[in-house]
């Protein structure tokens, strides 16, 4: 071993029924899920429909962060026994790799959770969608995060990448952008028009803890 090579933390196979055990167990006073915001993101709604599927709802906090990386690095501050960290990625998150190759002292992939994102659509106000007659006027400029995109690509309007699909209809609802691409949760939530609905394919969510988490789990004698 060469100490100035970092090595990846150590986590043993554990089952999600298992792992839900623990986390109903009294031992565990909150689970603080960090996720991306601002509220309507896809990743915010898998984490909220995870928790209530196990019934871990009335334990759990969440935390809107501006980006996957920030997630992480609130969720390392996180020190209270008796408070577990989790944060939440997505399968097509553009620097995924990065994150997980970055960050050898997080466990990833503690869970993993698939979901139908939730009707990604092409969004706009009310006053801009009187402008759409024969398709999309070209000298529009269009919000999205990076992940989707390539979604645009047909188009030869203007992309500004933004931190996340909520964040995109944010910033189109403030009237810095013609339009948007973003969830249906979001449209409603900024007052958008649908355009164009891309749909609702399913994805996969992964959930991951800090090294903080892992020595819980390890108290808990669950290894």
């Amino acid at each position: 071993m060469i100490k100035e090579l970092p090595s990846f933390i150590e986590v043993p196979e554990i089952d999600q029924k298992e792992l839900i055990e623990i986390f109903q167990r009294g031992e565990i006073r909150e689970i603080r899920h960090f996720v991306l915001g601002p509220p309507g993101t896809n990743i915010d709604q898998a984490a909220r429909k995870w928790t209530k599927e196990n019934n871990l709802f009335h334990r759990s906090k969440f935390v809107y962060c501006e980006t996957p990386e920030k997630e992480i690095e609130e969720a390392k501050k996180i020190k209270d026994d008796k408070v577990f960290p989790v944060f939440w990625t997505c399968a097509v998150y553009y620097k995924l790799y990065k994150v997980f190759f970055e960050n050898p002292d997080i466990a990833s992939f503690l869970i993993v959770y698939s979901m139908r994102l939730n009707r990604m659509q092409f969004c706009t106000r009310e006053e801009k969608a009187k402008e759409i007659k024969n398709g999309i006027p070209s000298h529009w400029k269009i919000a999205a995060h990076q992940s989707p995109a390539p979604l645009l690509n047909s188009l030869k309007c203007k992309v500004l990448l933004t931190t996340s699909n909520s964040k995109a209809a944010e910033i189109c609802a403030q009237g810095r952008v013609d339009a948007c691409i973003t969830t249906e949760k979001a449209r409603q939530l900024y007052g958008l028009v649908k355009i164009h609905e891309f749909g609702s394919p399913m994805m996969v969510f992964f959930a991951g803890t800090t090294r903080h988490g892992i020595e819980i789990l390890k108290k808990l004698k669950v290894f």
